[in-house]
């Protein structure tokens, strides 16, 4: 998707147009990027901008989710109790079923040259919990969060068959984006979808390359990528039992060793 920027009700309504074409076309999930509700590049904005989950922008969703038996996961900043997340609610046929807070939060100048800024406007969200859905539990992450593998790891233990990382992505970053989520895929044995934005917000163009990856590390769809990416829709059909029946045969997460899980802990403490 490609957002405009700060305009809630254009964004709004395109996402409603998409939604129209995926209950025509019997779709049980449809994802949106990373703040796809505002765009990414709103700064201080944000404070006004951010609504509650549910909230004015999404009651509709809430409504359409609920009536026509759909599952919905948008990008929004949202507004707590005096702060903002960057937060990804998923809803569906019984309204709201949760809300992923985005745990970890850039604040640095990438080697290309991007700034980012995120620790100024939004507060980093701690909990990892994984949705349950009428085709089984799902779990969702947010950009950056790709590249700390202990989240698709704990979602996986937790019964995650699908993860979704919605995300904001600079032209440059999807290359790498799509290998560490065919990475994911496979050492969890699970299938994981990448959904990013794509068009030019005042100097960073966003570069697409969403895609979904198998358990064997094989793209099941990918889309449109780099200077080149243009807003699309891609469509894939995933099955819950087939990626249960490879967690039999290839058992890492049944094989995870918790004593070693807590040295990692404690290595991460010492060094923190």
């Amino acid at each position: 998707m490609e957002p405009k920027l700060r305009d809630k009700g254009q964004n709004l309504s395109k996402i409603h147009s998409y939604l129209d074409r995926a209950v025509k076309e019997k779709v049980n999930l449809i994802a949106f990027p990373e703040l796809a509700l505002t765009g990414y590049m709103c700064r201080k904005d944000f404070f006004d901008l951010a609504e509650p989950i549910p909230g004015p922008a999404t009651k509709e969703i809430v409504e359409r989710a609920t009536r026509e038996n759909i599952y919905v996961v948008l990008g929004m900043p949202e507004l707590g109790e005096g702060v903002i997340y960057n937060s990804a609610p998923l809803f569906g046929p019984k309204g709201l079923v949760g809300v992923y807070r985005k745990i970890y939060l850039p604040n640095h100048i990438s080697a290309r040259g991007v700034t980012y800024e995120e620790q100024m406007f939004f507060r980093p969200g701690n909990r990892l919990v994984a949705f349950e859905t009428d085709f089984g539990k799902i779990g969702i992450e947010i950009c950056y969060d790709i590249w700390f593998p202990e989240i698709a790891r704990a979602y996986a233990l937790l019964g995650a068959w699908f993860i979704l990382n919605i995300t904001a992505a600079p032209a440059g970053v999807p290359e790498l984006f799509r290998l560490l989520s065919r990475a994911r895929a496979m050492e969890n044995v699970c299938y994981f979808g990448l959904v990013n934005q794509v068009g030019r917000q005042e100097n960073i163009l966003f570069g697409g390359g969403s895609c979904i990856s198998n358990h064997l590390s094989e793209m099941k769809v990918e889309g449109s990528i780099g200077e080149t990416g243009k807003e699309e829709v891609l469509e894939c059909q995933i099955n819950s039992e087939e990626a249960r029946r490879h967690r039999f045969y290839l058992p890492v997460l049944k094989n995870a060793r918790s004593d070693i899980a807590e040295e990692y802990l404690k290595i991460l403490k010492e060094r923190c």
